[in-house]
């Protein structure tokens, strides 16, 4: 059972880690005159930084790499996105997660398409990864980091230092603020999110609080603003509100 929950870990990392690489179209409107609604799906790639309260002998406050994918759709001013992400110290702090988070938006200023801010709550899921040695953590990539060690040469005997290893759930919130630019044909947009969670079956890595930055940018619909546009389905990754 253990091997199997790792197994599901690692494809659950690969799969966000693919559809974070695939250009996805970002929300789009109806009309220039009308905001309707709008959704889509767009990838992200940011940095953070975390305090682990329980983490020794592994590092206690960390920087982080992230990798991701957002759906999200809105009907102004309010709105909402499933963000999935795989969060990496790298190989200084050697914890890694894979983070999932529900929410809400609200704009408050500015209109779709143009330069404006949207405030963004939710809450959050993550199952957290720390391993001592043993692997490689990298930055960015997926990486399951569990016991592996480098296989002894035949007819020697090598010591095999232990390696230690942290899994736990953590739950929490998700407070943050998006600036979304007017760069057409280009979605392009800004977060700052604040992420207080707490580990609930374990004593580490005990309680998390995160704060990270991200970029998400996608492409618009490309046609034109002034045509008055029959909902239809325009591909397999896009599909206008109305």
């Amino acid at each position: 059972m253990k091997q199997r929950g790792r197994s599901l870990r690692r494809a659950a990392a690969t799969a966000a880690a693919c559809a974070s690489a695939v250009f996805l179209l970002a929300p789009g409107t109806a009309r220039a005159d009308e905001y309707d609604s709008r959704y889509g799906f767009a990838p992200l790639v940011g940095a953070g930084f975390a305090g682990v309260t329980h983490a020794s002998p592994l590092p206690g406050f960390i920087g982080f790499s992230v990798l991701g994918v957002e759906a999200l759709g809105e009907v102004p001013p309010w709105g909402g996105f499933l963000r999935a992400e795989y969060l990496s110290s790298g190989q200084d702090g050697r914890w890694q997660a894979l983070s999932f988070a529900l929410g809400v938006s609200r704009r408050l200023f500015g209109q779709p398409e143009h330069f404006s801010l949207l405030a963004r709550g939710g809450v959050v899921y993550q199952h957290w990864h720390g391993a001592g040695g043993g692997c490689d953590v990298v930055l960015f990539i997926p990486s399951s980091c569990i016991d592996e060690a480098t296989p002894n040469t035949p007819g020697t005997i090598t010591a095999v230092a232990p390696v230690t290893n942290y899994n736990g759930d953590a739950f929490g919130i998700l407070a943050g603020l998006r600036l979304e630019l007017p760069i057409r044909p280009i979605y392009l947009a800004i977060d700052g999110s604040f992420m207080p969670t707490i580990d609930v079956d374990s004593s580490s890595p005990g309680g998390i609080v995160g704060l990270k930055f991200d970029l998400v940018i996608g492409f618009r619909d490309r046609r034109s603003s002034t045509e008055v546009v029959e909902p239809q389905q325009t591909g397999p990754r896009f599909r206008r509100g109305s």
